[in-house]
């Protein structure tokens, strides 16, 4: 038999996970899992729509690659490999949960998926947006290159200066990777691009409306400029909130939800 230890060392994924039920189950969530618990009990639970996941049990959402399910993932590696993100999750090692059941319901249970009570373990950091979705929160560019827009508006924007700069359009580059090809085109071709896609730099020189788009990336695409709280489980108390994390979590089906809730009182 594993120890605890090697239970909580031991590879797990979405689809591989380490299945736990009745007093096992209440118990692995109450002894470690007790901020989450206390939340929950208070009316602030954190929920997972999923069609792949189909048991109660221990997930390790780090152990895995989450691409999104909707749209290529520039976005995704741009707040990931933005250095002033330091310290958050990481959402490509995260999942990608709720505060509001409906919405987690839009991934699982209305999908013929399932929808779970999600229980982080204690201590876990815990990125939280401050809307229903991360593709709602505004991005903002300033000075020599002005635009604003959503996240979802910034990566429909973003494969065309790939595609300009010869790159396919499958090519996901960091955010570094992403602020040198944009400082390496010629002046020309950006203006012609943004012309192309109907946005104003608001400087009458391409090159200055070039770097100042390039240099801005890396606020645009911090968390602190874009809304988000870093939390802790016994913390999270948003309403319809996306939240996401990447370590440890019991997740916990409706059905032993019923059979377990005496246990968690």
């Amino acid at each position: 038999m594993l120890t605890f230890k090697q239970f909580l060392e031991a590879k797990v994924s979405e689809y591989e996970h380490r299945p736990l039920q009745g007093h096992v189950l209440a118990n692995y969530i109450k002894e470690h899992c007790g901020e989450a618990l206390k939340a929950w009990q208070d009316g602030h639970g954190i929920y997972r729509g999923s069609r792949g996941a189909t048991a109660s049990g221990l997930y390790n959402p780090g152990s895995g690659e989450r691409t999104s399910a909707n749209t290529n993932n520039y976005y995704t590696s741009f707040l990931d490999t933005n250095p002033k993100n330091k310290g958050w999750p990481k959402r490509s090692k995260s999942f990608i949960c709720s505060t509001s059941t409906e919405s987690a319901d839009g991934y699982g249970r209305d999908r013929g998926g399932k929808t779970f009570t999600v229980f982080p373990f204690d201590g876990t950091p815990i990125g939280v947006v401050n809307r229903s979705d991360i593709w709602h929160l505004g991005v903002e560019f300033r000075g020599g290159f002005y635009l604003q827009d959503t996240i979802k508006g910034m990566n429909d924007i973003i494969p065309n200066f790939i595609e300009k700069a010869g790159k396919p359009r499958s090519w996901v580059p960091t955010l570094d990777e992403f602020h040198d090809l944009i400082k390496s085109m010629p002046p020309e071709d950006f203006e012609k691009e943004c012309l192309e896609m109907n946005l104003e730099t608001h400087s009458a020189d391409p090159k200055t409306a070039r770097d100042s788009f390039a240099d801005q990336l890396y606020d645009a695409y911090s968390y602190d400029q874009l809304d988000c709280e870093k939390k802790t489980p016994g913390t999270v108390k948003h309403e319809r909130s996306e939240v996401w994390f990447d370590s440890n979590c019991i997740m916990v089906t409706d059905r032993d939800l019923i059979i377990i809730r005496d246990e968690l009182r």
